[in-house]
Formats: structure tokens, C-alpha cells, sequence
């Protein structure tokens, strides 16, 4: 390739596409996983109140899909389908020196589960895309750094056209294939989601870059209007910017071209998407999580910020105990010292952000914008990482977000904090993109950024010379070998006796169908029946005061047909949880509101787990409209006389306290837990839940907690009453 200053010529191995598709396509083992056509899914509430919600999670439930099998032809011998592509790009460090931009390609029609995964039917390694170092950018002028600018951008669009260039033929008019499902079905490609950090997306999109007056990949912001989020501008289409290419050619000077381009944020380069049908290459441009909020928004920004506010008050100290005494939960990191860590890892940056508001709230000041600012944030992060989103949802995402941008603005004028940043304005797109997409895990750069590793592995294998015709061959190689040993697995599994897996089938939803917890060991020691409990425990803890009679009343109360007698005697097995990764735990199975899928909460009922006192607290099936919390204590089995044994558990409960931090944040709950322990039936536990003291309140009270509703989507859904 060659331009006015800038003269390079480059060899770049690659896969083709086509291939690819069309051996998933014809791949039998996926023919039930498949999706050939875009659907509807509705959400039914029965009652004398009926209401139905539209669900969107995976991208054939989106508004695309839907809008492109509407636009084929509905005639004919055979079916039209529309197979769409989700394609990654991004740069990363094989060693502390070399980088390499690999290319992932997955499909779409697949469950997110599949194609996410590194198994049959998960993405391919398109190629390394070439990578252009004309020497030091310091010693650019300016005319040559937009010189370059724009050749590098056209290196991307040539390589990338010469990629895709076996997808362009089919997208317009179709191919017939049979596929794995023994349908003759006339198939049209298309790239319905790119997955790219903001330097990429500007490169692949053909844009100009971050610092331009127009830098959005998807439609025409000005700079000066980034921190509007609520505000909608004109999107780029590939007409329009087709048409501004063809008006600036028409220019009578270069100046006046310049600013025709200048005034679109483009540059003069024909995008090699546009030859192609239902590749819209801006549409495609899609909201990233990891980059525009955990990397983004709030670690580089909010996160920065609050630590500057913090430092000048000389909290900082302060901050990272109270995270250090804020409780451990299944699948939350735990940050010791917080203020001194320098973070490169996005989910570190999440699980923060989900800790942050009890362990800051009494360090700034009474009502604090900051606190409010955080928790809009807060929920709209959680909001936005669900699953699955219904009409509902993002009815109340959207009120999220004006909140968001009003407390932004108050921030701005509090702390001079400029909100005129690219990853800030994204959040205006970001409803459109699920509505148009799907749900954020199908456009995440996560599962991307994943292969990193592997291009690592494969560059210590190579010699370090031309190494990407090296490292593509190693990962064509461990392609084949995984589609080997899955083809042998697949062939163990086949031989199985039908009689055996339905046994097994029946056995598991049986026992599923009669309990939803399950105990870990027990404690060591014979059985006791209930009063040596009683005269074992009660000396040193008090929650076991008359745990003899507190015991045959609740069971006489929960049990009236078991006559209890005082000389009968109650055999209790009480337990402390164990698990299979050698700690002790309770498991509870529960249906998610946020999927409606099956998830489990592993909780810690233990004086002594990783040398902490661990008490985990689980939400309780009520009557009450507000969510009920009680902590466990301890885990017992009880045999009856009558032969029945019974799960229980001794637990404090929590209720409403008056008390109130210096900023009341929006749904913030403080809740006492009680001092006197009850008795618990296991089948009233709903699922785990998480409660964080109130660190630093005025009444000194231990007692005192926060409901943490962040831990993840159903928590939220839950204390927030979204459900």
C-alpha cells in the first residue's frame, strides 16, 4: 500500500469466513442449537391484572434479525435465512513488547453459551491484522499524523475487505446449502455485531479518532455535546456517509474537502462493508461493558475521582479497611488495600464498584452528589449486564439514565469533573443496541479478550520471527485437536444405555423436585438428641439458650401431627457447612428473575472459615412486600419419632432500623439484626443474600447493616422490586 508519505507492504494470513460459516452450518451436532429465524418472546403475568412484556436476550429475539427476515423473500422452494456474524478486533500483549491484533469471528445464530466458548461451534481466528509502525508518532507534524490517520484506515478496510471478501457474494443474493437439520435453506451473511474498544471501533468503522469534533462510530455528536446522554443525534448510515464521500470528491479545494470530512468525523476512505447487505458496518458498532463502564466510565473517571475527594479529606485510609471488613460473597473479589492498588483488571473495577457506597458513605459529606451520582451508576451498570430485558427493563433503565446524567451534572459543576468523553455519550446508545441486538453479553469484548492467553501460548511456540503465519497454523492445529478429542467424547457419551441416562434423569428431578438446598457435612461426633445440644452449646453461645423448648415449640407449632412429649427424645445432627472445595457450605438452589433459569448461592455458616467468623445471611419466602433477611446461625437435621427428618435453621432475623447514613441513597435499606436467634424452616429460604455493615453510624451499633442489591441481576431485580 502506498500514500504520500507512508509506503508498506504486507503479508497477512487469514481463514476464510465462508468456509467457517458454512461448517457450522452443516455441523449436525449443532442442528438443535441453530436458530434459523428471528422470534418474538412474551412475558405473560396470569391474575386479574394481565400484562405481557417483550424479552430480548439472545440477538434473534432483537429488533435486526427480525427487521431483515421481514425484508427476504417469503417465496419460493426453499426457506431464506439470515445468518448473522459477531466479529472482534483488538490489540494485546503477547510478551511486555510485541503485540498482536488477533481477529475472532462467532456466529450469531448460535446460543451465547456455544459461541462464546472455546468448543465446537465457538469462534475462529480470522488472522492477525497487519500492524503499521512508520516510527516515533512525536516526530509527526500535524499534517502527518492526519496523513497517517487515515492510512492506517485504510490498511484496516483493505485487509478486512480482502477477509470478508468470500461473505460479499452471498449476503447480496443468497447461497442455498443443506444444513444440519436437512433443510435446503437459501443463506445471507451478514456482520450484525462488532465488538471493539474505541480506537478499534474508529479504525474499523473508518471514523476519525476520539479527539475529533465528530468521534462517535454510530451517529454525528459533536464533541461539545458528549455528556447529553439523553439526547438522540442523527446516526451515520452508509448512505449518508457514502453520499459525504461523494460531495467532498465533488470539492473545489482540499480545504474545502477537509472540512466537509472534518464535519462528518470521517476520512476519505470507501468502507469495504458498504458492497455488502445487512452489514450496516456503524449499526454493527456496539456497546462494550468492560471497555465503556468497568475500564471506562467508572474506573478511569468515577473511581479516579472519588479517590481524589477522598485523598484530600485524607480517607483513604479509611476507605480500604472498611472494604477490607466488608463481607465475602460468592464470586466478589475482596480488596484489602483498595486505595493502593494500582487495577488493570475490569472485573476488579465491577466488583468495587458493587462494594463501594457502604464503605464511602460516611466519609463524604451529608447528601452528597457523589454518593447519588455513584449509586445511578451503580444501578445502571447492573441494569444493563442482565441477561434478559424486557420492555419493562429498559422502561426503567431509561429513568436510570436521566438520573445519571442530572447527578453527572451536578458532579461537574461540584468538582470541575468534564463528562465530555466518547464512553460517556455511548450510554445513549446503549438501549438501542439491546433493542437492535440484543442483551450487552452478545456484544462483550470479555469472551475476546479471553484469547489473549492463548495468543500468548502460541507465541512462545513460534521463533519469534514472522510469527503470524506461525501462530495461526498453531491455532488451526489446536482446532483440529479439540475437534478430535470432542468427536471422541461425543462418541463416549453415545454408548451409554438409554436405561441409565433416563434413571439418572429421573433421579435428579426427583430429588430436585422435593428440596432446593442441599447440607455439606456434618459435624464430627455421634448424634445428640436435643437438650445434650442445649447443655453443650448454651454455655458459650447464647443463641442455643433453651434450645430444648424453643425447639419442640417450633416443631409442635410447624408439625402439629408429631405429639412431642418432654421425655421424647430429638435427635439433631447440627451442621456447619462443607463443600466439595474444602470449605464448609450450605448450597440453595433458586430460579433466577432475571432469566427464570436455574443459579445457586453457596453460603458459609462457619466460626471459622479461612481463620474468619462467617456468617452468611439468606433472604426468607413472607408475606411482606419488603425483602426479609435473616442470618444463619446454625444447620441442623432433626429426626422425629415418627421417623420424618427435617432440615432447619437457627438464624437472628433483621428488621427495619430509623437510623439513617449522611446520604440516603436511592432504595437504601438499613435493617437490625436481632439478637435472640429463632428457629428457620429450609423450605421458607429463598436464596442467599448479602448484608454489609453500616460502617462508621453514629450509634455505634454492630447490628446496623445495608442491604447490598448489587451482587448480581436477580439480587437487584429482587430488593428492587423489578421482578
Amino acid at each position: 500500500m502506498v500514500s504520500v508519505r507512508f509506503n508498506f507492504h504486507f503479508d497477512f494470513y487469514y481463514r476464510d469466513p465462508w468456509e467457517y460459516v458454512l461448517s457450522l452450518v452443516c455441523d449436525k451436532s449443532l442442528a438443535s442449537d441453530s436458530a434459523w429465524n428471528s422470534v418474538r418472546k412474551i412475558y405473560c403475568s396470569g391474575g386479574p391484572e394481565h400484562t405481557e412484556d417483550c424479552i430480548i436476550d439472545e440477538p434473534n429475539t432483537a429488533d435486526t434479525w427480525w427487521n431483515v427476515d421481514s425484508s427476504l423473500p417469503s417465496d419460493g422452494p426453499f426457506p431464506h435465512s439470515y445468518l448473522p456474524l459477531h466479529f472482534w478486533l483488538d490489540k494485546g500483549l503477547v510478551t511486555k513488547r510485541v503485540k498482536v491484533y488477533p481477529m475472532i469471528l462467532r456466529a450469531a445464530w448460535l446460543p451465547r453459551k456455544i459461541r462464546n466458548a472455546s468448543g465446537n461451534g465457538g469462534g475462529i481466528l480470522l488472522g492477525y491484522m497487519p500492524m503499521v509502525n512508520p516510527g516515533d508518532p512525536d516526530e509527526r507534524g500535524a499534517a502527518e499524523t492526519l496523513e497517517f490517520s487515515e492510512f492506517k484506515r485504510e490498511v484496516y478496510q483493505r485487509v478486512l475487505g480482502q477477509i470478508f471478501n468470500s461473505l460479499k457474494w452471498p449476503s447480496q443474493h443468497g447461497e442455498t446449502h443443506m444444513c444440519n437439520d436437512n433443510v435446503i435453506r437459501i443463506l445471507y451473511p451478514g456482520i450484525l455485531i462488532e465488538s471493539q474498544d474505541g480506537e478499534e471501533a474508529s479504525y474499523f468503522c473508518a471514523c476519525r479518532a476520539t479527539i475529533a469534533n465528530h468521534p462517535c462510530p454510530k451517529c454525528l455528536v459533536h464533541q461539545s455535546q458528549l455528556g447529553n446522554i439523553t439526547e438522540q443525534f442523527e446516526l451515520r448510515t452508509p448512505e449518508t456517509m457514502c453520499s459525504v464521500l461523494q460531495q467532498a470528491s465533488h470539492s473545489q479545494s482540499k480545504t474545502a474537502k477537509e472540512k466537509i470530512l472534518r464535519d462528518h468525523g470521517l476520512h476519505n476512505i470507501k468502507h469495504f462493508l458498504w458492497d455488502f447487505r445487512f452489514s450496516d458496518p456503524y449499526a454493527a458498532s456496539s456497546y462494550d461493558t468492560l471497555h465503556s463502564d468497568d475500564l471506562g466510565k467508572w474506573g478511569k473517571h468515577l473511581w479516579v475521582l472519588l479517590t481524589g475527594v477522598l485523598r484530600d479529606k485524607k480517607c483513604l485510609g479509611k476507605l480500604s479497611r472498611n472494604m477490607n471488613k466488608f463481607p465475602y460473597w460468592k464470586d466478589l473479589k475482596h480488596m484489602d488495600a483498595v486505595s493502593t492498588i494500582s487495577f488493570a483488571d475490569g472485573q476488579c473495577f465491577y466488583d468495587i464498584l458493587k462494594c463501594i457506597l457502604p464503605c464511602i458513605v460516611q466519609l463524604l459529606p451529608r447528601n452528597s452528589p457523589l454518593i447519588h451520582c455513584i449509586r445511578a451508576y451503580q444501578q445502571y451498570r447492573v441494569m444493563i449486564g442482565l441477561r434478559c430485558m424486557t420492555d419493562q427493563h429498559l422502561g426503567h433503565l431509561k429513568e436510570i439514565i436521566k438520573d445519571y446524567e442530572n447527578y453527572c451534572n451536578e458532579i461537574s459543576s461540584l468538582y470541575e469533573k468534564n463528562f465530555n468523553f466518547p464512553k460517556q455519550h455511548y450510554v445513549s446508545h446503549i438501549i438501542s443496541d439491546i433493542r437492535q441486538k440484543g442483551t450487552t453479553d452478545n456484544m462483550s469484548t470479555r469472551p475476546g479478550e479471553g484469547f489473549q492467553q492463548e495468543a500468548s501460548q502460541a507465541y512462545r511456540q513460534t521463533n519469534r520471527k514472522k510469527i503470524d503465519k506461525q501462530m495461526t497454523k498453531i491455532d488451526a492445529n489446536l482446532e483440529a485437536i479439540a475437534a478430535i478429542r470432542m468427536a471422541i467424547t461425543k462418541f463416549d457419551e453415545s454408548i451409554t444405555t438409554e436405561l441409565s441416562v433416563h434413571e439418572e434423569h429421573t433421579k435428579d428431578a426427583q430429588s430436585m423436585s422435593e428440596q432446593h438446598w442441599a447440607f455439606g457435612s456434618r459435624i464430627s461426633g455421634r448424634q445428640l438428641e436435643s437438650r445434650e445440644v442445649e447443655q453443650k452449646f448454651a454455655p458459650t453461645d447464647s443463641d442455643f439458650t433453651s434450645f430444648d423448648d424453643r425447639l419442640r415449640s417450633f416443631i409442635a407449632c410447624n408439625f402439629p401431627d408429631e405429639d412431642l412429649r418432654y421425655e421424647d427424645l430429638i435427635y439433631a445432627s447440627t451442621f456447619q457447612i462443607y463443600i466439595v472445595q474444602m470449605f464448609k457450605c450450605l448450597y440453595v438452589t433458586y430460579q433466577s428473575m432475571e432469566d427464570w433459569t436455574e443459579s445457586r448461592d453457596i453460603l458459609q455458616c462457619n466460626s471459622s472459615f479461612n481463620n474468619r467468623e462467617r456468617y452468611d445471611c439468606v433472604i426468607v419466602n413472607s408475606d411482606s412486600s419488603r425483602i426479609d433477611i435473616a442470618r444463619l446461625r446454625s444447620l441442623l437435621r432433626c429426626r422425629l419419632l415418627s421417623g420424618k427428618t427435617i432440615d432447619i435453621a437457627l438464624v437472628h432475623t433483621f428488621h427495619q432500623h430509623t437510623w439513617k447514613p449522611f446520604t440516603l441513597w436511592d432504595n437504601c435499606q438499613i435493617l437490625n439484626e436481632d439478637r435472640d436467634s429463632s428457629f428457620l424452616l429450609l423450605d421458607f429460604v429463598v436464596r442467599g443474600g448479602l448484608m454489609c455493615p453500616a460502617f462508621d453510624n453514629s450509634l455505634s451499633l454492630s447490628s446496623l447493616h445495608y442491604i447490598v442489591d448489587t451482587v448480581d441481576g436477580d439480587m437487584f431485580l429482587r430488593v428492587n422490586n423489578l421482578t
